[in-house]
């Protein structure tokens, strides 16, 4: 979930990955890292965020949500957000 800049509530994105049934067998292992590893990240559980995110990046190094919330997490180790966070994310740029 983001905030996207000029708006105040969270939204869910999506990203489309194949027609129904067609989901390549390793970009489905990649999706089920990408959500444990979301899972742990909404757990504040940062190391074991980074280390599910790593494991999909293993097959798919170009993995963008991947490398995105990766990157997130690894900004949150350094500075976690408040206790009032409910594991959205705010957008301060139109890009």
């Amino acid at each position: 979930r983001i905030i996207v800049k000029g708006k105040t509530k969270p939204i869910q994105i999506y990203e489309l990955l194949a027609k129904a049934g067609q989901l390549d067998p390793v970009m489905a292992q990649v999706v089920a890292l990408y959500g444990q590893g979301l899972a742990l990240h909404l757990e504040r559980r940062w190391e074991e965020a980074i280390a599910a995110f790593d494991e999909a990046l293993k097959l798919r190094p170009d993995d963008g949500p991947s490398l995105a919330l990766k990157a997130r997490v690894q900004r949150y180790q350094e500075t976690p957000p408040g206790p009032e966070w409910l594991g959205e994310y705010v957008r301060a740029t139109k890009d």
